[in-house]
């Protein structure tokens, strides 16, 4: 953090972005910007408005806030398949969501964090 907090201050003008996305979401998934990428260390930043983003435990059901899971993702911008690959497809497309195979857990205001990939 004090790391990020310094190039802030040597790149004033610019703004820092923490984000999150995977090639098969073909956009970006999360994005944090201006105070939360300091007031909130370790966040990827909340859901992008044209995806839907949650935490799913184990056995598939949403997690609470704070509680870890993987990270799945619904919108117009995940794939729609691996290419000739229906295999793979359905490993990581299930019931509308892409599962990422990342661990994270999103907290009560919804931002997100990755916890393990």
């Amino acid at each position: 953090m004090e790391a990020k907090r310094a190039l802030g201050h040597i790149f004033a003008a610019a703004e820092i972005i923490e984000a999150y996305g995977q090639t098969e979401s073909t956009d970006g998934v999360t994005m944090a910007r201006g105070t939360a990428v300091f007031d909130r260390p370790g966040t990827v930043g909340a859901a992008n408005p044209h995806v839907v983003v949650a935490v799913r435990r184990a056995d598939g059901a949403l997690a609470e806030p704070d509680e870890e899971g993987e990270l799945v993702v619904s919108g117009p911008t995940v794939m729609a398949g691996y290419y000739r690959d229906r295999a793979a497809t359905g490993a990581a497309v299930r019931g509308g969501w892409l599962h990422t195979g990342d661990r994270g857990r999103r907290d009560g205001d919804g931002f997100f964090y990755i916890t393990a990939v």
